[in-house]
């Protein structure tokens, strides 16, 4: 028994010895400081010869994407190992071959000496001088943003007082040139009893779009209405070639109920049968006095661009009047023919076939 036991003992040492010979290096691989890769960090790797001799011995590092695709491959020319630890350094990566892949990715390092964000892997792999592999050593670390995208306008809870605001955010941090970042944009009608990550979560969105690569959005005229005295929530998302940059916190504003100025306080400009060069600006309501002389039942009126074409705006509504002074309010902010920054005038005729004049600017 005794016999059979010194045996074995002796077979186990054996065999761990020619597993320790057979292991000549072991590799210890770079970190990344906040998630950030230069080419420098390279040069980070330590090799460790097991040997009590020096070992002829070439290095290959390689960096791929998550879809295996090459990045970057190193490969050194022969050096010796001495027994111990071995610091790979810049001169012998240098002075080696380097191989760039297809990818926009190997473009932006061959160009900046920096990776773009993603997921890639990371191998380093020690060859002796009969290209027989002595050991790798792989790690998969993702390049992220030290930050990630920022909503900036409109203010967290701000009151607003237009219906169309352009919304703008800023893009993940550091950015480095030739990379574009693809955003999606969330916005939603919140209820009075939600907080905003409800609303954001369960109301149909008004705006739900990807694919943007600018940093501001001006709300689209084709999207719903944003009605005056609500509240909404929306939140930004960034990414890049699939890959999550992270999304932002979620903001809220409101649109500010108008508040109509008591009619007393309104001017009401007469029709004249005269042009001046006086102008009156109107965000989409014409307003003016008719003094019904004729006792009219209904207006005869007509609203036409200054431009050369005076192209005439169809579907107006119906006013009906009285006798006497009529104060007049035309509201057409929902006429899609209304440009911004142009000159209209408005033309009364009366049942004698006469003509009042008023010119007015509309600025939206």
């Amino acid at each position: 028994m005794e016999k059979i036991t010194l045996r074995f003992l002796i077979l186990v040492a054996t065999v761990c010895s020619f597993s320790l010979s057979k292991a000549q290096v072991a590799i210890n691989l770079f970190s990344f400081p906040a998630k950030q890769f230069f080419v420098d960090d390279l040069w980070k790797t330590v090799i460790i010869n097991a040997s009590t001799s020096p070992v002829t011995a070439y290095i290959q590092l390689a960096i791929t994407d998550n879809n295996h695709a090459s990045i970057l491959t190193v490969t050194t020319s022969l050096q010796n190992l001495s027994p111990g630890l071995n610091h790979l350094t810049s001169t012998e990566g240098l002075s080696g071959k380097w191989i760039y892949g297809n990818t926009q990715s190997a473009a932006i390092l061959q160009q900046t000496g920096r990776l773009p964000f993603g997921a890639y892997v990371f191998c380093v792999t020690v060859f002796s001088n009969t290209n027989k592999q002595l050991g790798v050593n792989c790690i998969e670390p993702e390049v992220a943003p030290m930050t990630p995208p920022q909503l900036s306008s409109p203010y967290n809870t701000e009151a607003i007082e237009i219906k169309n605001p352009v919304l703008t955010w800023i893009p993940p941090r550091p950015m480095e040139q030739g990379i574009i970042v693809s955003y999606n944009l969330r916005l939603v009608e919140m209820q009075s009893t939600q907080n905003s990550s409800d609303a954001l979560l369960q109301n149909p969105p008004l705006l739900n779009l990807s694919d943007l690569t600018n940093t501001y959005l001006n709300y689209p005229v084709s999207a719903p209405e944003l009605k005056s005295g609500s509240t909404y929530a929306w939140q930004v998302g960034a990414s890049y070639e699939g890959y999550n940059l992270g999304t932002t916190d979620i903001w809220t504003f409101t649109v500010k109920a108008k508040e109509e100025p008591p009619m007393d306080d309104i001017i009401y400009p007469f029709v004249s049968k005269k042009s001046d060069a006086k102008f009156y600006v109107s965000h989409g309501i014409f307003r003016f006095a008719y003094d019904n002389k004729s006792n009219e039942k209904e207006l005869t009126y007509k609203i036409m661009s200054t431009e050369k074409k005076q192209e005439k705006l169809s579907s107006l509504p119906q006013v009906i009047l009285k006798s006497g002074v009529n104060k007049v309010q035309v509201d057409i902010r929902k006429n899609a023919a209304l440009k911004k920054n142009e000159y209209y005038n408005l033309e009364v005729k009366d049942s004698k076939g006469k003509i009042y004049k008023l010119l007015y600017y509309y600025v939206g």
